[in-house]
């Protein structure tokens, strides 16, 4: 009973701020409604309070339309706010990533993903040297994690890693492993599991503690969202060694060498980790297609003009039980069986706010580039429903929703085979 009135008070307080804190809001009025924003979401939160706060969402979605977009970014703004960064008086604590794209042409096992006492030292010298603050201790977890794991994952596990890992004394955090769902359960696992090259997206949490009062990233960042590129957006071409081979990207690629092995990998900036989360698996994207492409090229010993690409739209009915994130799914297939797809990719896009149709386009700029220009985009979007067991649905060239079929995947050069 106590439970239910406390979550009841909850309630009330969350729609009386989120009903107030508009653009219209004078700056007194915003500095009282955050502070008492912050005061709720600084505790710890039950799954109940996450299940209660999106009936806010939805009470304020029917009433105040116009409102409700920005009562969702005050709300998570704020929450990454207090569950990523701890403040003490004296000094002050955030919760950051560095992204790691790491592929092959052909199918490996996974990278390791453990990291040494030495790695670590290495990294954060590097990362002084490019980005943090000199004068900051820096903590890294000692795994590289999945989208799906541990502070990315869940606020509440942030919110307490972050803690400790500021209470750590050493630059290697080891005290703890974050489990993952095995098999068939994990999304991620599935999807690497059932391409037929080397594709996996790992993040290095770090913990930055610097003096009250002081920055913890103190050097700009070099390079921001590839598709908003002028050269890009002008010409559908651009230099992509500003982000393969900068200075940021040889070093960390060096101190790495242990654990990406062979693996062609991109590295991001450090960024906070829900926002750089979101940058690192959407504006990075296009620079999966890469080993997708790469990949069929080799196989079939061919040019990539004898690909034909499909790009199409997946997601959950309007009106479903459970909003599943959006997907944008390619599929590729030969020029002479444009039919039967028997490879592919998928993106998800946790960010509700993304105009997908526009990272389609760009999907099929960045296969232009490469020399593959046979791409159709399907806009109209697709519903997960309409997946069965008989495996992840993609859609081919002329429309038709179906899984990929890997019997129709070139055969591989005798030259390859010796």
């Amino acid at each position: 009973m106590a439970r239910s009135s406390h979550l009841a008070a909850q309630r009330r307080e969350l729609s009386f701020i989120l009903n107030r804190l508009t653009a219209y809001t004078t700056l007194a009025d915003r500095d009282i409604l955050e502070q008492r924003l912050r005061t709720i979401l600084e505790k710890p939160l039950s799954d109940d309070f996450y299940i209660m706060a999106n009936e806010v969402f939805d009470k304020i979605e029917a009433q105040h339309p116009s409102v409700a977009n920005e009562a969702r970014g005050n709300f998570y703004g704020m929450l990454s706010e207090v569950k990523y960064e701890y403040k003490t008086p004296t000094e002050s604590t955030s919760m950051l990533m560095v992204g790691l794209m790491m592929s092959t042409f052909f199918k490996t096992a996974c990278p390791n993903v453990t990291l040494s006492q030495e790695t670590a030292d290495k990294v954060v010298e590097i990362l002084k040297k490019h980005y943090i603050n000199p004068k900051a201790k820096i903590t890294i977890f000692h795994e590289m994690l999945r989208s799906n794991q541990g502070p990315a994952n869940d606020t509440e596990t942030a919110g307490r890693l972050t803690r400790a890992m500021a209470e750590c004394k050493g630059t290697l955090y080891t005290k703890e492993h974050l489990d993952v769902p095995e098999g068939e359960d994990d999304p991620i696992a599935a999807l690497e599991n059932e391409r037929i090259y080397g594709l996996y997206l790992r993040h290095l949490v770090i913990t930055v503690t610097v003096p009250a009062g002081e920055l913890a990233v103190v050097h700009p960042y070099r390079w921001w969202d590839t598709t908003r590129h002028p050269e890009f957006c002008v010409s559908g071409h651009f230099d992509p060694n500003q982000i393969l081979k900068n200075p940021f990207a040889f070093d960390m690629q060096e101190a790495l060498k242990s654990n990406i092995a062979s693996c062609q990998t991109i590295f991001t900036e450090p960024m906070p980790l829900v926002k750089g989360l979101d940058f690192f698996e959407q504006q990075l994207s296009p620079f999966r297609i890469y080993p997708l492409l790469t990949n069929a090229v080799q196989t079939a010993d061919c040019e990539p003009d004898q690909f034909c690409a499909s790009i199409a739209i997946f997601c959950s009915r309007p009106d479903a039980a459970k909003i599943y994130a959006s997907e944008i799914r390619i599929a590729l297939s030969m020029e002479t069986s444009r039919d039967q797809p028997f490879s592919g990719d998928c993106i998800s896009f946790q960010d509700t706010g993304v105009d997908l149709n526009t990272y389609a386009t760009n999907f099929e700029r960045f296969f232009n580039m490469l020399g593959l220009t046979d791409v159709v985009i399907h806009e109209e979007p697709r519903y997960y429903e309409y997946e069965d067991e008989g495996g992840r649905i993609y859609v081919n060239a002329r429309g038709v929703s179906m899984p990929l079929n890997p019997n129709f995947a070139p055969v591989m050069p005798a030259h390859f085979l010796n």
